[in-house]
Order: C-alpha cells, then sequence, then structure tokens
C-alpha cells in the first residue's frame, strides 16, 4: 500500500540553507539519490521505524516499488536483491555487519549487479565495516546524518567518504552550528553540541513548551540542538555512548 505524502507536511514552511517545500524528504532524498518510476528499492528493516517508512513513502512519492521483508536476515536480502533487481536499498550499520558475516562464497552466490545506491544512517559505523561493504559493494553507498525530528541533514557519499574516513559529509538541510555549552560558536577542533541552524523551529513536543525549549540554542530559538560531533568542516560521528551521554535536551538520535 503506498506511503501517504501527507506524512510530511509538518514539515513545510521553514526555509533553511534550501528551499523547503512541503515535502522536504522528497525533494531532498529524491534527486539525491536518484528515485524515479524505475526505482526497486529493498526495506530490510521495520517500517515502525522513522527512516523505513519516510524513504518508503519517499520512493512512492517518485512513483518506484517498494519490497519489503518481514524481518532483516542478510542472505534472504541479498536474495532479494537478486530476485527483484533491486536498485536501491537502505541498510544500518549492524545490517552491513550482519551481511558480512557469512563466507565469501555464500555471499557472492548472489547477483547484485543492480544496485545503484545503498543509503545508511541511525548509527556510526565502523571504519573497517564500510571499507569493506565498499569493497564489495562498490562505490555506491550514501550516508547521511538527521533525526526523526527533521532538524536537519547532512549527506556524505562514497568518493568523499574515502577522502575523510568517518566522516558524515556537509549539510544538505539547515546550516550547522557546533557550539559550547554556554551557546557560543566554536572553532573547528573543537568538541560541542551540533545545532542545525533553521529560519523557523521544525518540530514542537505536544503540549510541552519546556521540553520543547530544552532541544534549542540557550540564546536562539531558530537553532535546533542535534548531536555532539568534532567540527573539523564536516561532521564527524562519536560513539553511540557518547552521543547519548552528551546530546543536549531529550536524547535525539542520529537517523
Amino acid at each position: 500500500m503506498p506511503l501517504s505524502r501527507k506524512r510530511w507536511s509538518r514539515f513545510s514552511g521553514s526555509r533553511g540553507q534550501v528551499h523547503e517545500p512541503g515535502d522536504i524528504p522528497a525533494a531532498l532524498f529524491g534527486p539525491l539519490h536518484g528515485f524515479g518510476p524505475d526505482t526497486v528499492h529493498l526495506s530490510p528493516a521495520p517500517v515502525h521505524h522513522a527512516a523505513p517508512l519516510r524513504f518508503g513513502g519517499v520512493v512512492h512519492a517518485c512513483g518506484g516499488t517498494v519490497v519489503m521483508l518481514r524481518h532483516f536476515d542478510a542472505e534472504q536480502a541479498l536474495s532479494a536483491i537478486e530476485r527483484h533487481r533491486v536498485t536501491h536499498t537502505q541498510w544500518v550499520p549492524a545490517m552491513f555487519v550482519g551481511a558480512l558475516k557469512p563466507p565469501a562464497e555464500v555471499r557472492t552466490r548472489y547477483d547484485l549487479s543492480s544496485l545503484r545506491v545503498a543509503v545508511y544512517a541511525a548509527a556510526p559505523c565502523p571504519v573497517d565495516v564500510k571499507r569493506a561493504m565498499i569493497a564489495w559493494w562498490g562505490p555506491i553507498i550514501h550516508e547521511y546524518y538527521a533525526a526523526t525530528e527533521g532538524i536537519g541533514t547532512t549527506f556524505v557519499d562514497t568518493e568523499e567518504w574515502l577522502r575523510r574516513p568517518g566522516s558524515v559529509g556537509r549539510a544538505l538541510l539547515g546550516t550547522v552550528r557546533i557550539c559550547a555549552e554556554d551557546g557560543g560558536e566554536l572553532p573547528p577542533g573543537q568538541t560541542g553540541t551540533v545545532y542545525f541552524e533553521r529560519d523557523e523551529p521544525p518540530f514542537v513536543h505536544h503540549g510541552d513548551p519546556e521540553r520543547t525549549r530544552g532541544t534549542q540554542h540557550p540564546r536562539h530559538v531558530e537553532f535546533v540542538g542535534a548531536l555532539p560531533r568534532t567540527p573539523t568542516g564536516k561532521l564527524v560521528k562519536r560513539t553511540l555512548a557518547d552521543r547519548h551521554r552528551r546530546s543536549r535536551g531529550n536524547g535525539l538520535n542520529g537517523r
């Protein structure tokens, strides 16, 4: 059943770094990943998670087809790519780890030549795991860093990531600001809290203005807090424990 595009209508009205129409995910990710009527997208994760739900909706909005697994199984996923001639898929790092576990003779049994783009997010991916996936699948792996609440997005493709392993790229939606606890913006090389600057706050906690305020910059409500990163011109993911320990507000999870 196609997913409604109205799912994202609440993101309309904010202008940020790029023009933001009512359907931000379709406007951003459709052209970025090359979604279209010939897209066959494999979703190996359940759609009660935000990213699989939204990516499935974007693919449908662009006229493509979504193939869904009942649960993740590495060999079933590889088989589905071959059987349905999958062109796009979205995984998380734990799935990469699982896919690399079978012996090479099992992994190479399946024809994956139809794959054009493999997207992942949700957690830091060990550098050696990502390198192994690139060696296996080729330079088709896209990574983004964002959040369920739609506060902002960064993006890095394989070529740029190989130049800066561990990077999550540059801002695609919103302007990135890395700030100290007092709200002052930090220079490159310092560790702080990431904020995405937007013209309007992209979300609120229902009926809880204080909690909403806790996710925002101490002086600028248009800065919405995300997770800590090391500012070196690009965002670099740190450990999951550190991200939760140091995140401002309500433990926003990278997506």
